[in-house]
């Protein structure tokens, strides 16, 4: 029980505040009422009362604090027109929350790639046989230019600040080299195609950033690769034409870097993959004779990237 005879109470009763103050001052008139009702009367308590009655005060103008800046703007007249209230009188927000947490890297994401591609390993070690006119059958060489896109899905383990996964994922690709030369009386047309790709991957790497919302990593593991090889055999002095193609799935492995980006379940990155597809024989047959080559092809790949995560 609190006691009646106390003067100091009235300062703190709240039922003639706006609701808002009185949900600031209430819990002070209460703490007040409790007081009383288990300590003495004594000069220390009074004392106590009156600090409380202080930081009662206090609590009431922190809620209607208004910046130096604004007040003046009012004591000014200079915002009456759009802000037609008295201080006493604004509506402060609570502050966001705060969301600030360390991004999370681990889990499942799928996505897309784009970019382009170049340069690979020319076919070299031929042996013509009874067609010794035909020459170099073409080559995927430093000219050897293509886009390419396609799709992954992978998965990432993080612990602490170090990331580890492993991806799926292929393109295809429009990377060709085309060339023409003349021996022997024949024109001889080549190209060479690289329609597809495919990966899988393991990679490693580090988050750094004020919340860990980047991802610098290192890639390596398997490739897969079909090339094509078309050839055109054209007769100077006759019409008509001797046509051969061959293709040949080359597999190797594939290494490389990349940056990744997340916000939320959005993940944006850069990646650079460098691809050595290994050394392969192929034959071609034109109907009146052969020849057989090998053909090593490595190329160079640039993608941007966005995935998304599923946990």
């Amino acid at each position: 029980m609190s006691d009646p005879a106390e003067p100091m109470l009235q300062f703190f009763e709240f039922s003639h505040l706006r609701p808002d103050l009185q949900a600031v001052s209430k819990p002070f008139c209460e703490l007040a009422h409790n007081s009383i009702g288990n300590l003495p009367r004594n000069p220390e308590r009074t004392v106590m009362l009156r600090k409380l009655l202080e930081a009662k005060d206090c609590a009431v103008r922190a809620f209607l604090y208004v910046p130096a800046l604004v007040a003046a703007f009012f004591a000014l007249g200079c915002l009456d027109w759009t802000f037609p209230v008295f201080a006493a009188d604004l509506q402060l927000k609570a502050a966001p929350p705060y969301s600030g947490s360390p991004y999370n890297w681990s889990g499942l994401y799928f996505g897309g790639q784009v970019g382009g591609e170049f340069s690979a390993r020319p076919i070299t070690g031929v042996t013509t046989g009874s067609l010794e006119f035909l020459g170099d059958p073409g080559s995927l060489g430093p000219n050897a230019v293509g886009f390419a896109g396609g799709a992954h899905v992978g998965i990432n383990f993080q612990t602490g600040g170090f990331v580890i996964g492993a991806e799926l994922g292929g393109e295809l690709s429009s990377m060709n080299s085309a060339g023409t030369f003349t021996a022997d009386m024949m024109n001889t047309a080549t190209v060479v195609r690289k329609p597809w790709d495919a990966y899988l991957i393991g990679k490693a790497g580090l988050v750094f950033g004020p919340r860990g919302e980047f991802l610098f990593y290192g890639l390596g593991g398997a490739a897969v690769a079909e090339l094509q090889n078309d050839v055109t055999i054209t007769d100077i002095l006759a019409p008509g034409a001797l046509k051969a193609s061959s293709s040949n799935v080359h597999t190797g492995w594939t290494a490389g870097t990349g940056l990744d980006w997340g916000t939320g379940p959005v993940v944006l990155g850069f990646r650079y993959r460098y691809s050595d597809y290994g050394t392969h024989g192929l034959s071609f047959d034109t109907g009146t004779g052969s020849f057989r080559a090998d053909q090593s092809a490595r190329d160079n790949q640039f993608t941007g990237r966005l995935s998304i995560k599923l946990n």
